[in-house]
C-alpha cells in the first residue's frame, strides 16, 4: 500500500486503495492506519460532498518514504509501455522479451525470493510451486496495461528462475508465481538460476 500511495503520489481514500489492491476496505484502512501511526503517511479530510461526512484522503509523506524513487520507476514503466505499444506488432512477446533482457542485471545464484524482496514485491511463499507476490512496485502502471506490465514481470520471472513459470496477475490482493512441475525442495530460496 505504501507503494502504491508513492506510485499515486496525490490524496488517496481508502475506496481508491481498496480498489487498486484488490483487498477489502476494512482492511486497506487497517493498514493505512498504521502507515499514519508510523509517521509515513498523513491522513486529512478531503472537502465535503453533499450530506454526510467527508471521506478520508490519505497521502504519502515524500521525505519519509523509503519507496520515494517509486514514482519515478512507474513513469519510466509508463513511457516504455507506450513506446512498445507505438512500435510493436506482438505487445506481450515483445514486453516479455523486455524483461527477460532485465533479468540480464540480476547477479548470478541469487536466489528468486532474495531478488522479488529487493524489488519490493513482498514475496510469500505458499508452496513449493507456488509464491504470492503480495505488492507490485508498479502496481497502477500494472492495471492500467497489465498485458505489457505482468508479461514484462514474467519475463523476468522466467529468465531469473531459469523456468517457464507463469505469473497469475490480480488473485487474492496479489499475484500468484506458478512452476510448472513439482521440482526440488524450497526452490524459489535456491539459487534461482538454472
Amino acid at each position: 500500500m505504501l507503494a502504491y500511495l508513492v506510485e499515486v503520489g496525490d490524496a488517496v481514500t481508502v475506496q481508491a486503495v481498496a480498489q487498486s489492491s484488490g483487498q477489502h476496505p476494512n482492511t486497506v484502512r487497517e493498514h493505512l492506519e498504521a502507515l499514519v501511526d508510523l509517521g509515513l503517511v498523513t491522513r486529512d479530510k478531503m472537502p465535503p460532498e453533499g450530506r454526510g461526512r467527508p471521506a478520508i484522503a490519505y497521502q504519502v509523506r515524500a521525505q519519509s518514504s523509503p519507496l520515494r524513487s517509486t514514482r519515478e520507476y512507474a513513469s519510466l514503466v509508463d513511457a516504455l509501455v507506450e513506446q512498445l505499444k507505438a512500435m510493436s506488432t506482438n505487445l506481450q512477446a515483445d514486453a516479455t522479451a523486455v524483461g527477460e533482457r532485465w533479468a540480464d542485471d540480476v547477479k548470478e545464484g541469487e536466489a528468486l525470493v532474495d531478488v522479488l524482496t529487493h524489488m519490493g514485491f513482498e514475496p510469500v511463499q505458499e508452496s513449493p510451486r507456488s509464491l504470492m507476490l503480495e505488492t507490485c512496485p508498479v502496481l497502477a502502471a500494472a492495471h492500467n496495461n497489465p498485458d505489457a506490465v505482468c508479461a514484462m514481470h514474467q519475463g523476468f520471472l522466467r529468465a531469473v528462475s531459469g523456468e517457464d513459470v507463469t505469473l497469475e496477475p490480480f488473485v487474492e490482493g496479489g499475484c500468484r508465481l506458478h512452476l510448472p512441475e513439482p521440482v526440488g525442495e524450497n526452490k524459489f530460496g535456491d539459487n534461482g538460476r538454472g
